[in-house]
């Protein structure tokens, strides 16, 4: 019969076009993988997007929330993102104060927000060599809740990477 004769060839078309299709959604991961390596060498090439994490502190939202209504701030931990970690700073024992970790990540407060303060024309490795240099000067027993905190040292760190500056609120 003529339909006998159809179904094989009809059945090869559509193990085709199956064998197409996921060939297709193999390619679209590809291309999707090939994005992602594209957009972190472009950071690498045209410098990286540098912001502020503020995490508002354990135990401090009733506190936060009244000097920010009287305008003075709040009692926050900072951290600056910059080429895939954030760094920050805070009191340790022995050596710089100055650690790095994942984005938003801290275990020191409640992630709050994100402030994004442009792109610093600095190469990774120049990074590294300002955070060379400020691991120096930085020492974590030189640590003082209110002359020398995470929030100094991210003002300082920011400056150094030539983006917007931190604003005074941070601290």
């Amino acid at each position: 019969s003529v339909q006998g004769n159809l179904m094989p060839p009809l059945r090869g078309t559509i193990q085709s076009l199956q064998r197409l299709s996921d060939i297709h959604g193999w390619v679209e991961q590809q291309i999707q993988e090939m994005r992602g390596f594209a957009e972190e060498l472009c950071q690498v090439i045209m410098g990286s997007d540098v912001a502020l994490s503020i995490y508002e502190l354990h135990g401090t939202a009733a506190v936060t929330a009244l000097t920010e209504l009287a305008g003075l701030g709040g009692a926050f931990h900072v951290g600056v993102q910059v080429y895939w970690l954030e760094w920050s700073f805070g009191w340790c024992e022995d050596g710089s104060g100055i650690q790095a970790m994942h984005f938003g990540t801290s275990s020191l407060g409640r992630f709050r927000q994100r402030l994004p303060l442009g792109q610093t024309p600095l190469a990774p490795e120049e990074v590294l060599t300002i955070l060379r240099d400020m691991r120096n000067s930085w020492d974590g027993q030189s640590y003082d809740l209110l002359r020398r905190n995470c929030a100094h040292f991210s003002i300082e760190f920011v400056r150094r990477l030539r983006v917007e500056e931190a604003p005074e609120w941070i601290n």
